[in-house]
């Protein structure tokens, strides 16, 4: 265990340094360290404080969403549980290829917390379910709306976003299928059950079988409590699309604080969204040189002095990556499991 531990943390910290050579040779390979600090220098305070104040706002919009689905199920659930489990997501989903590692992580978490997994389990689908859902119409509204645009200034990389459009509808229309539809859902587990066993993963596939089957029953009655409750689904929708815009706006909050003027809200919210949908394909952790790359060739347009686009780039990935990492790494570390305290009622203390 400790052998696994140790190349964890050495895998970690190699990315991590990986990532920082890719930043620095995006950062000097057209600049140089005087003009860096001169721009740097110049920033707005206010503008700089509100794309940290933007952050905040999406890790407490997520935590609030761990919060309110679980909660639907586990009265005691509370808010510190959301934000907790929250800020592991953000940490892993940094640290791993494709953010596969914080979902899996979240839910472990949460059981670490005293929730059924298949809880657990459902609040996690759901959660993604709405995010996917409000990232996949957002990004449609944008792609209408601006795609002519951009694909006049940055032709390439549009047919890319686009791409990742449709794996974004696509993956969307999985999920409600996988959500909604037990059969499917039973059949795929079946199937990935018996390569396990085949491939000597799965040691005991009766009393794996009957263990899912268990938690799927529950994972899609939770599921389908959650989708009758319009006022819970009302208020995760709406917080779901503050969490996003709250992370879309970042870009034109460092813009403003370079004292830049003139570049449309809509145009850069539109530009940062493209970025996610291209990023997407890339497996290093936090899209290491692809984010980078991705947000020069669609934001150089906005940012009329060239001095300020590579320190803009170092400021962005700052607020929007590696703070993740800082703040999220505290939480990493899973504390023993516990059991949720029941909330206290007068009748009970009478």
């Amino acid at each position: 265990m400790n052998i696994k531990k140790r190349a964890s943390t050495i895998f970690n910290i190699a990315i991590m340094l990986l990532t920082l050579v890719l930043i620095v040779y995006f950062m000097f390979r057209e600049s140089s360290i005087d003009d860096l600090a001169r721009s740097l220098s110049l920033l707005n305070f206010w503008w700089i404080s509100a794309a940290c104040l933007a952050m905040v706002v999406n890790w407490g919009m997520d935590g609030y969403l761990i919060y309110a689905f679980t909660r639907n199920s586990c009265p005691a659930y509370r808010f510190h549980h959301g934000l907790r489990t929250a800020m592991v997501g953000q940490y892993f989903n940094s640290i791993t290829p494709f953010a596969s590692g914080g979902q899996p992580m979240q839910i472990y978490c949460m059981s670490r917390q005293g929730v059924n997994a298949g809880v657990a389990g459902a609040t996690m689908i759901q959660k993604f379910i709405v995010w996917q859902s409000t990232l996949t119409i957002s990004s449609f509204v944008f792609l209408v709306c601006r795609y002519r645009f951009f694909h006049a200034h940055v032709s390439g990389f549009m047919v890319l976003a686009l791409f990742g459009f449709l794996v974004q509808a696509v993956v969307i229309a999985f999920l409600f299928l996988f959500a909604l539809n037990p059969k499917l859902t039973t059949t795929i587990l079946r199937g990935i059950i018996w390569l396990g066993t085949k491939l000597h993963i799965v040691r005991n596939p009766e009393q794996t079988s009957s263990f899912i089957q268990s938690q799927l029953e529950l994972f899609h009655r939770e599921s389908k409590a959650i989708l009758r409750q319009k006022k819970l689904m009302t208020s995760t929708i709406c917080a779901t699309v503050v969490q996003y815009f709250s992370t879309l706006v970042v870009p034109f909050c460092i813009y403003r604080a370079f004292g830049l003027q003139g570049a449309s809200l809509f145009d850069m919210l539109a530009a940062n969204s493209f970025v996610s949908m291209i990023v997407c394909f890339f497996p290093l952790p936090g899209a290491a040189g692809a984010s980078e790359g991705s947000f020069v060739m669609l934001f150089k347009m906005f940012f009329q002095d060239a001095s300020c686009l590579m320190p803009a780039v170092l400021l962005w990935r700052i607020i929007t990556y590696y703070s993740a990492i800082a703040f999220g790494a505290p939480f990493a570390r899973i504390s023993k499991k516990s059991q949720l305290e029941e909330p206290q009622h007068s009748d009970d203390a009478a």
